[in-house]
């Protein structure tokens, strides 16, 4: 898919994912305003953030939408790719890439002491997807 300036009009089209074309599967992670399920979406194995909220203001849905339009725009190997949303009333949701090893935070906070090679790597890699 090819993949526009994600501004405006252009944006609202071609990252517009129809909650139906999506698939949850297990929860991997939670916050306080979404839930992070595994699923699929177009025969991928995707991160599905969906939030909380059933109904959203215009002005938190042109918040959330902001922040996908952000999202989508970082173009980077150590950033997580989005792929799209969905605006439904009671299913809004970031379809986003799968890291199946799970989240950094998980890793950082849950898994045995990491060898110092591995967070210098870590770190390093962050940094990378900072520039």
């Amino acid at each position: 898919m090819t993949k526009p300036d994600p501004d405006g009009a252009a944006f609202d089209q071609a990252y517009q994912v129809p909650w139906r074309d999506i698939t949850l599967g297990e929860i991997v992670g939670e916050g306080a305003y979404g839930i992070v399920h595994q699923g699929t979406w177009q025969g991928m194995d995707v991160a599905i953030k969906k939030l909380k909220a059933v109904r959203l203001t215009e002005k938190g849905i042109t918040e959330f939408k902001a922040e996908a339009r952000i999202n989508a725009s970082l173009r980077h190997p150590q950033i997580i790719t989005t792929y799209g949303v969905t605006l439904e009333p009671g299913n809004y949701a970031m379809v986003m890439e799968l890291m199946p090893t799970g989240s950094l935070y998980h890793l950082l906070h849950t898994e045995k002491p990491l060898p110092w090679s591995r967070r210098w790597q870590i770190g390093m890699d962050v940094a990378h997807g900072l520039l």
